[in-house]
């Protein structure tokens, strides 16, 4: 594992969040390691999302900027 900085987009739907804090939990570590499925290129580890919502797509209507939790579902 590596802390890296990834590239940002413009998001065509949903949001895009500068992320606080992430948890990574023991079924992320099986997921690296290869035993459930094999990582997929620039997997990235986490849920639990707490960060800012910087920046919308044009399909969000009822969001505005702040600092907020995000569950895992929500990040596709």
């Amino acid at each position: 594992m590596e802390l890296t900085e990834v590239p940002t987009s413009i998001p065509d739907k949903g949001v895009s969040v500068k992320v606080a804090a992430a948890g990574v939990c023991h079924s992320d570590l099986h997921v690296l390691e290869g035993e459930v499925i094999p990582p997929p290129e620039g997997f990235i580890l986490g849920h639990e999302v707490s960060g800012w919502v910087v920046e919308f797509g044009p399909v969000v209507k009822t969001l505005t900027a702040s600092l907020r939790g995000i569950p895992s579902s929500c990040l596709g």
